[in-house]
């Protein structure tokens, strides 16, 4: 891996907590992007992603920011801020069930989570690689920054969602994930690894 081929994608799993104090070196080392709120915490991400018109990132002009068109309809003050953006890119999102990275252009696919419209941008815009930490499809569990919410999906999705990832992982882009207790039979990677110079 190196920096021009590799993308590491943030998730907002109760994990973040856990390795908060390497995440900067992340930032400074390697292409970053935070999923939903990820950025409220962590500003140093290059990217900002979402899809839920629940959550509110506060993004800057710092950040490069990839959305769901539909999402300005849902939030007048989320909509005037991206309008006025200097660094944005919108795009529609094609739900699927089909290994679909390659949805065209400003169009991204996604399956259940903003983690594969993330990984669908990462494949279009040439990532061979892409680190998931935080992304950890555990259910019963809640975000980092807030330990009210609780993520709670039937099993059957929880389910499709990591097999869905493995396919990519075999067919597209080369998906390695951070946290071991997690079920994604993807390739373990170390928190060291992405820090330390190879």
């Amino acid at each position: 891996m190196n920096y021009d081929d590799t993308l590491v994608i943030f998730g907002c799993s109760p994990y973040i907590n856990g390795i908060k104090r390497y995440i900067p070196a992340i930032c400074k080392k390697w292409h970053t992007m935070g999923i939903n709120e990820f950025c409220n915490t962590f500003k140093d991400v290059e990217y900002v992603i979402f899809n839920d018109r629940r959550c509110n990132p506060k993004f800057d002009k710092t950040h490069y920011v990839i959305t769901n068109l539909s999402c300005t309809n849902y939030n007048t003050d989320l909509g005037k801020k991206l309008y006025s953006h200097a660094f944005k890119e919108y795009c529609y999102v094609v739900p699927s069930k089909n290994l679909q990275l390659d949805a065209g252009e400003h169009k991204l696919s996604i399956y259940h989570h903003t983690t594969t419209m993330a990984i669908n941008w990462a494949y279009l815009h040439g990532f061979k690689n892409v680190v998931l930490i935080g992304v950890d499809l555990i259910n019963n569990t809640g975000h980092f920054f807030d330990k009210d919410y609780m993520f709670s999906w039937d099993e059957n999705r929880i389910n499709e969602s990591i097999k869905h990832l493995e396919n990519i992982n075999d067919k597209y882009i080369n998906l390695y994930k951070v946290n071991a207790k997690n079920e994604i039979n993807i390739p373990l990677i170390k928190i060291g690894d992405l820090i330390n110079d190879n």
